[in-house]
Formats: structure tokens, C-alpha cells, sequence
């Protein structure tokens, strides 16, 4: 879990199956589904970094995505 791009308006979670979903708090519900699943492992980090999300995996691969592409 973490604070999403637009910052503390909107939650990020980390998902079992690869997903990640964004909270919106002020329409009090999901905005966004991404679906980041595809290296495998589960989430044991999650962040953002201006318009990107970051993801570390059990596996060990770190990912900064944008626009859904992949920036290792």
C-alpha cells in the first residue's frame, strides 16, 4: 500500500494476483486497475516517483512504469 501519484488523495494497493489498484478518497472508490503481474512474485514494495509507479517483487525485480511500459 502507498500514497498514489496525485498524493494523499488517492491510495495505491498491491494486489496478490499482479494488480495494482488506486483508491480514489474523495469519490470514495477504485479509479484504476493496472495489471503488473506478469514478472511473477508478490509485492513487498510499492511507491511512487512523479508520474510513475514503482514495484519490488519477492523475485527481486524493481520496476518503474509509465504509461503501462516497463523502465528497469
Amino acid at each position: 500500500m502507498s500514497w498514489g501519484v496525485n498524493g494523499k488523495d488517492e491510495i495505491l494497493l498491491g494486489l496478490r494476483d499482479g494488480t495494482v489498484k488506486q483508491f480514489d478518497v474523495n469519490r470514495g472508490g477504485f479509479t484504476v486497475t493496472k495489471d503488473y503481474g506478469e514478472l511473477g512474485g508478490q509485492y513487498v514494495g510499492l511507491a511512487t516517483i512523479g508520474d510513475s509507479i514503482v514495484t519490488c517483487l519477492s523475485n527481486g525485480h524493481l520496476t518503474v512504469w509509465h504509461d503501462d511500459e516497463a523502465k528497469v
